[in-house]
């Protein structure tokens, strides 16, 4: 790997993060240094909390043209114990007119369904809400589920078996793509279906709207690593409805962030056969991944393919340019 505080060489005019974040935790200077080291082009910060959404909109004032920003819904304890979100249609037009980009929708994840968000995404709680982003066109970014392995890994198995099987998820994805066909939805985190690349496969072709984004899961790279020509077929077919993303965070120090973004370099720009960079970014050994598998084998992409997955993907589903903040 190239020195750790070197800007990442993509193949690509444009690197374009769908899937970033900014806590909070750490300075935006640090942030902004992490971004200048991926070498993005531009990135989507998404705000997981509603609390997280005057965090996100800062950066985007700090930099603009720079970010676009998905906004987080405040949910109302008491309208969620009357199943009724008509109220969730107004704070997404005051988060558009603030110079939010799209919504970004972490209820679907397994813990936070158990703490305190009891409905599932086809429950009516949901209806206005995903009417109103389909009426006038607003993207979405949903995490629904979690990794198969948290559920048999012993280290996290007790508390995922109080949770709904991995299999309601998929279930309530499907549910959402069916209700809502012209919803310009991504999935994050590959949908969690590395491991069942036919089925996502299926989805594809059933539903000819919604994409799925690359943000590393922990387990995705070494499941599509077990077939690689496997793998690269499907990225070479399904080339326009997949993401760049990588998660990375003002949580991360500047090498791991940096690591993060190169270990998706590896994957999509190269076929070389290598050990998972963030792992030796953080000063640990090489990472296995949950299929015992040590070692990742990158696909080699063709530079049109890596041009939509990089950028042009993203441009159609949001914009070219993110809009200004208010």
């Amino acid at each position: 790997m190239a020195d750790a505080l070197t800007p990442i060489a993509w193949k690509t005019k444009t690197v374009l993060d769908a899937h970033a974040h900014y806590y909070g935790g750490e300075p935006a200077e640090h942030f902004h240094r992490l971004i200048d080291l991926a070498n993005f082009t531009k990135a989507n910060l998404m705000a997981i909390t509603p609390q997280m959404n005057d965090l996100v909109l800062a950066r985007k004032r700090e930099r603009p043209g720079k970010y676009f920003i998905f906004g987080n819904m405040d949910h109302d304890q008491e309208k969620i114990a009357r199943g009724d979100g008509d109220y969730l249609v107004p704070q997404i037009e005051r988060l558009m007119e603030r110079g939010f980009d799209g919504i970004k929708c972490l209820e679907g994840k397994p813990s936070l369904r158990k703490e305190w968000m009891p409905h599932a995404f086809d429950h009516a709680y949901y209806r206005p809400f995903f009417a109103c982003l389909t009426k006038n066109k607003i993207p979405i970014t949903i995490h629904t589920s979690d990794p198969l392995d948290f559920w048999t890994d012993p280290a996290q198995a007790a508390a995922y078996r109080d949770y709904h099987p991995q299999e309601e998820y998929f279930r309530q994805a499907e549910a959402i793509l069916e209700r809502h066909p012209d919803l310009k939805i991504n999935f994050a985190h590959f949908l969690y279906l590395s491991p069942q690349l036919e089925r996502l496969e299926r989805l594809f072709e059933r539903y000819p709207v919604f994409s799925v984004d690359l943000a590393p899961g922990g387990e995705f790279l070494y499941y599509l690593s077990d077939d690689p020509a496997r793998a690269r077929a499907f990225f070479l077919r399904w080339q326009e409805r997949i993401l760049f993303g990588t998660d990375l965070s003002d949580k991360n120090a500047l090498k791991h962030g940096r690591a993060k973004a190169e270990v998706l370099r590896l994957f999509l720009e190269t076929g070389e056969v290598f050990h998972n960079p963030t792992a030796a970014a953080m000063g640990r050994p090489p990472e296995v991944g949950s299929n015992g598998r040590s070692e990742i084998q990158g696909l080699d992409l063709p530079q049109a393919a890596l041009d939509r997955i990089m950028f042009a993907n993203f441009e159609a589903w949001v914009s070219k340019e993110p809009k200004p903040a208010a």
